[in-house]
């Protein structure tokens, strides 16, 4: 693989380097993706019966097999997060129906900064849908009441109000 990598990127720095070994790993769709995003830490945290789930810039797909490949999630079914941060400040390029229906959570936390449009509605719709929709799981704490939580501006929060009449458009 350093072969391939050096012809590749000949004066490639460390962020090359892991950009080129997910890519040959087949993890993700980095096509548009930075390395530095792609290099995003993503953990769980658990103490005693609370759990926190910090997604970073991570990739839908990523974030299902990780918690699959840790024996936290069984294949179709789902998991329950007191707090879950919303992957890459809530872009559609990060999120999918199936993590927004198989990862809830009592808080859902979207950081941004307004840039870039995100959230995008269509990800705040997805966990919306995720929780009151049609193909909702019924997993333990799927059915508790649920906040989501916005650290920037009124766009958001007016975004939130109008998710849940809205059809999402995320895949």
């Amino acid at each position: 693989m350093k072969k391939e990598f050096q012809r590749e990127f000949p004066t490639g720095n460390a962020l090359d380097f892991l950009a080129f070994s997910v890519k040959q790993a087949g993890l993700g769709n980095i096509g548009d993706v930075t390395p530095p995003n792609i290099a995003s830490i993503m953990f769980l945290l658990e103490e005693d019966d609370q759990r926190i789930l910090m997604t970073g810039d991570g990739a839908a797909q990523d974030i299902l097999a990780g918690l699959e490949h840790a024996g936290l999630l069984a294949a179709d079914q789902g998991m329950q997060s007191d707090v879950f941060k919303v992957p890459h400040h809530g872009a559609e390029a990060n999120t999918s129906n199936e993590l927004a229906r198989r990862v809830t959570a009592d808080h859902y936390v979207f950081t941004s900064n307004g840039s870039h449009e995100n959230p995008e509605t269509e990800v705040i719709a997805a966990y919306v849908e995720g929780r009151l929709g049609p193909g909702a799981m019924s997993h333990a704490g799927a059915d508790r009441r649920f906040k989501l939580w916005f650290n920037y501006s009124q766009h958001s929060t007016e975004l939130a109000g109008s998710a849940s009449s809205k059809k999402t458009g995320v895949t």
